[in-house]
């Protein structure tokens, strides 16, 4: 069933009769999960190791080794004949050595292929490194082969490492957006390494564990009741990712947890478990499973029938032969003891055969195929070795004296194409690129389907599917878990933590003048000192200028008021120059006239530097023509006035350009002095806009005024006024005095 044709055996051993060379080639295989160990006290004598628990993924695996080098040696190209030589062991570390050390004693052994797992191929590895033979593995994932290359140094694996499986585990919470998952894995080199892994890679991407239990199987027990009383303690937990195998009792394991009250979770299946997820939808505390598996594609050819009974007839001479037909009568027939040879001749029923083999053919059978192509192909490049193409520094190997480790730069260096079409090469740690399946189960719940795959390109970038739509929550209505220890933080809130987990933390809103803009904010922003925080505290909002723009009615009528002002400014000054001839205003000296109300006019004007937003500009300008306009119009006054009198006391009319001239020099001189007094004081305290951010909405916004400044020009012009004022009561009995009386208290 598994070994070929008749006719393939006699065209081997024809071509074995006219071969040249002759490579052995060895297989160090275990269908059997345990063993039992008998007088382990020694009383009786030697302690003796029996296999239980046979394994038919694994009987198959070390099948197709054989069905390999069959095909090999009937189809290849190679001159050189394989010779495969097996050694099957109970699937323990201590068996695992008693079985490498015993095809050791083969003679011309070039390279050994094992279906042993990761903790039986530690010390197979390490014993062949010892002789410098190649040895390829077709079970162990352990990432430890991949780091340690220095203590495995002839070890190669027709699998990828764990390590790709805990990335691609990882993704799922990644794409799901779970922040909050449990970790448990069974205490052993595969469990340690992957959970590590998992963890690793998940804290990486900010999704926190809640919790990471070994399980031994020796206190299995015990682990486990300590593990249920963590997960019924862990608030909010919907989500555990389960990395263990078959090995594990995983239907006392769940069934315990039944009894134990948990509520149903998610649980994350590794590929040591995911293929059998069907049979434990039965218990509560699993509400849906998600499993990853190693891709494989069939081998065509495999599954051929000849005869079942021959199969029985090949392996009289291995370990398995009696428990592989007891597992054939118990899945076939129900029974526990047949005679199935009798029962297979009578009913032909090899096609139902062939489909329970299918069923349990998984990876390890291919990645097995794989790794005696690997060998066939580096020993057809080892024969087509020419100078030119030498890759070691003394030429090309002899195969007919070939070394073991000449085998290992030919074996790194490797490619092919398996009879599916897919190119293979090991990778630099002495692997195979991973390819990956999501698994879940199907309607039915009876078997379990892909829903998506994971796999690295020829760069090495991760390429990550999943068909969400495939999935069955069967909780909460169906819908995908929350994944979250505390619930997301609004806008307006941060989070406070209760504990080291950054995932579990409480929601507090933002204090005054504060924000947050999006969910799970780790802190909130003060608003800076122009904007202040709205009522939800989610975002900062402008401030309010506070000024006189175009838009207040009371900056509208102040500026209709100058308007008016100057207006009338204008008009007097055109009303004294229309009466320019009458006594009037002859006598109230009409240039200083002109110039009061053009001075009027102006000073009016100034009132629009403080409306609109203020400008540094716009702030010096204002401070240095500040109170100039009312030191000029008082000085002009007093110089009128003092113009008048001197022209009613004189006796002489003739001195009239004196007085003239002397009182606009005194205007001058006092106007260029609070000209060059605001100057200096600009250059010295500079004018700029000031801001007054104590409001809480809205914004003062105003020129730098000076207290000193304000003073000083108010005393001058108070100074001036007063000798207005000293002149003003001299005006009492000299004719028209009453009106400039007026006008003088009105300036």
């Amino acid at each position: 069933m598994f070994f070929g044709s008749v006719k393939g055996e006699q065209s081997m051993k024809t071509r074995e009769n006219h071969t040249n060379h002759i490579l052995i080639l060895g297989g160090l295989f275990s269908p059997y999960e345990n063993s039992d160990v008998y007088n382990s006290t020694w009383e009786f004598g030697e302690p003796l190791e029996s296999c239980i628990d046979f394994n038919i993924a694994f009987f198959i695996a070390s099948a197709v080794a054989k069905f390999a080098v069959e095909e090999i040696n009937n189809n290849s190209s190679l001159t050189t004949m394989l010779k495969y030589h097996e050694i099957q062991y109970c699937n323990t570390a201590v068996s695992s050595i008693e079985g490498i050390l015993n095809l050791m004693n083969e003679t011309n052994l070039k390279a050994i292929v094992t279906g042993a797992t990761s903790e039986s191929f530690i010390p197979i590895s390490q014993i062949a490194s010892l002789r410098n033979i190649p040895t390829i593995a077709s079970y162990a994932t352990s990432d430890s082969f991949s780091r340690e290359k220095h203590i495995y140094r002839t070890s190669f694996r027709s699998v990828s490492s764990d390590r790709h499986q805990s990335r691609a585990l990882a993704e799922l919470s990644f794409h799901f957006d779970w922040k909050w998952i449990g970790a448990v894995a069974i205490d052993n080199e595969y469990g340690r390494n992957g959970l590590h892994d998992i963890v690793k890679e998940v804290e990486n991407r900010e999704i926190c564990v809640a919790f990471q239990v070994y399980i031994h199987l020796t206190y299995f027990d015990k682990h486990v009741e300590s593990f249920l009383t963590i997960l019924n303690n862990t608030s909010n937990l919907e989500v555990v990712y389960f990395y263990t195998t078959h090995r594990m009792n995983l239907h006392k394991f769940f069934k315990r947890a039944d009894e134990f009250g948990i509520k149903p979770c998610v649980w994350i299946a590794s590929e040591g478990w995911s293929y059998l997820a069907p049979q434990f939808y039965k218990y509560n505390v699993v509400a849906s499973i998600i499993g990853i598996d190693i891709a494989y594609p069939r081998l065509p050819g495999l599954l051929r029938y000849k005869s079942l009974c021959d199969v029985f007839e090949r392996n009289k001479s291995t370990l398995c032969s009696k428990d592989l037909q007891k597992w054939l009568c118990k899945e076939k027939l129900q029974k526990k003891d047949c005679d199935f040879c009798t029962y297979l001749n009578v009913t032909n029923s090899a096609g139902d055969i062939n489909k329970l083999f299918e069923y349990y053919t998984n990876y390890g059978a291919y990645s097995t195929y794989l790794a005696i192509q690997a060998i066939a192909r580096a020993l057809q490049d080892i024969e087509d070795c020419t100078e030119d193409s030498a890759i070691l520094d003394d030429g090309c190997p002899n195969v007919s004296e070939l070394y073991p480790w000449q085998l290992m730069i030919y074996l790194q260096k490797a490619n092919f194409t398996d009879n599916n079409g897919t190119f293979y090469q090991f990778t630099s740690n002495r692997d195979i690129r991973p390819s990956y399946k999501y698994t879940h189960v199907n309607g039915r719940k009876t078997k379990v389907v892909p829903v998506g795959s994971y796999y690295t390109n020829s760069s090495g970038a991760p390429v990550f599917s999943i068909n969400d739509t495939a999935i069955m929550w069967n909780r909460n209505g169906g819908k995908k878990p929350v994944g979250r220890c505390s619930p997301d933080c609004k806008p307006g809130q941060r989070r406070r933590y209760r504990g080291v987990q950054l995932c579990c933390f409480m929601c507090v809103s933002c204090p005054f003048n504060s924000v947050s803009t999006g969910n799970n904010s780790q802190r909130c922003y003060d608003c800076s000192n122009e904007t202040y925080s709205n009522d939800a505290n989610t975002q900062c909002l402008p401030k309010v200028p506070d000024i006189f723009d175009y838009n207040s009615k009371t900056a509208v009528a102040l500026s209709v008021l100058c308007i008016f002002g100057s207006t009338v400014s204008v008009a007097s000054g055109l009303m004294f120059y229309w009466k320019r001839d009458t006594p009037l205003v002859m006598a109230s000296s009409k240039t200083h006239s002109y110039a009061i109300a053009a001075a009027l006019a102006l000073g009016f004007q100034t009132v629009f530097f403080y409306i609109g937003y203020p400008t540094d500009i716009s702030c010096k300008l204002k401070s240095i023509v500040a109170g100039l306009h009312v030191t000029f119009i008082i000085s002009v006054f007093c110089a009128k006035l003092y113009i008048i009198r001197k022209l009613f006391n004189a006796n002489v009319v003739t001195s009239s350009k004196k007085w003239f001239y002397k009182s606009w020099f005194a205007v001058c001189i006092l106007t260029c002095l609070h000209f060059i007094y605001n100057i200096i004081y600009e250059s010295l305290d500079p004018s700029e806009v000031v801001k007054d951010f104590s409001y809480i909405r809205i914004l003062p916004v105003f020129c730098k005024t000076s207290d000193t400044k304000f003073l000083t020009i108010m005393t001058v012009c108070s100074t001036i006024e007063v000798r207005l004022q000293t002149q003003l009561l001299m005006w009492r009995n000299v004719p028209y005095g009453a009106l400039e009386i007026v006008l003088g208290n009105f300036l």
